[in-house]
């Protein structure tokens, strides 16, 4: 009896809430059940490294999202992306959702970005990098 009064309140806590207001309504929220994994956290006090091409911390939808980087072998300092892939991993991982824009999967998550791929000769045409076109 003990398990079941356990599973009906767990599930009356795993119920289904919006996505926090002003945020669009991607189809992937829905997808992979972000209401239901917010209920549970939001990514408070955790850290993710993106081992990419680094990440555009200058994007505001990361405004403070973001930590002072590394970059191996000598690519940069982490925290530039010419490339703009590693910028839309962090914003699918960490978004703030601001203005209407992508949420992440663990928005009070910070980033730790590291540069592993990529030059800084390119510039990408990724929406999400704030690099100019060269």
């Amino acid at each position: 009896m003990r398990m079941i009064a356990t599973v009906l309140s767990l599930s009356s806590v795993l119920g289904t809430t919006p996505a926090p207001s002003g945020i669009d309504r991607h189809y992937w929220i829905d997808q992979l059940r972000l209401p239901r994994a917010w209920q549970l956290s939001q990514g408070d006090d955790v850290t993710v490294g993106v081992l990419d091409t680094g990440v555009d911390r200058d994007l505001p939808d990361l405004a403070g999202a973001v930590l002072p980087g590394r970059a191996f072998p000598d690519l940069g300092n982490g925290v530039n992306d010419a490339w703009g892939h590693g910028t839309a991993i962090a914003m699918l991982i960490a978004g703030r959702g601001r203005s209407g824009a992508t949420i992440g999967v663990a928005p009070h998550a910070t980033i730790l970005p590291v540069t592993t791929a990529g030059t800084a000769e390119r510039r990408s045409a990724c929406p999400t990098s704030s690099a100019a076109p060269a």
